[in-house]
């Protein structure tokens, strides 16, 4: 999908975790940031490193979930399925 989109003209940002596929299509245009959305500051971080770029915002596909049966709290205190499937999205 990725490299079908910066084929049509598309500027890509992609986390950082999926780098090695970017090394799979050379001639896609990929822009890396890291991005963990069960936490508030890595979100709010990725927002303002994106907003510098000055680039439209045409499509935004988040995967990313969580679903455990124990419980964990986020660095910012809040249950972190609740933080990465919620909340990181909808800063």
């Amino acid at each position: 999908m990725a490299c079908g989109l910066s084929s049509r003209g598309g500027i890509v940002m992609w986390p950082r975790s999926r780098l090695h596929l970017a090394s799979s299509y050379p001639d896609c245009e990929i822009i890396v940031f890291h991005l963990d959305l069960g936490s508030l500051s890595s979100v709010r971080s990725f927002v303002s490193q994106f907003l510098a770029l000055g680039l439209p915002l045409n499509l935004l596909i988040n995967n990313a979930g969580r679903f455990v049966y124990e419980q964990a709290a986020s660095e910012d205190g809040i249950e972190l399925t609740f933080a990465t499937n919620y909340l990181g999205e909808r800063i």
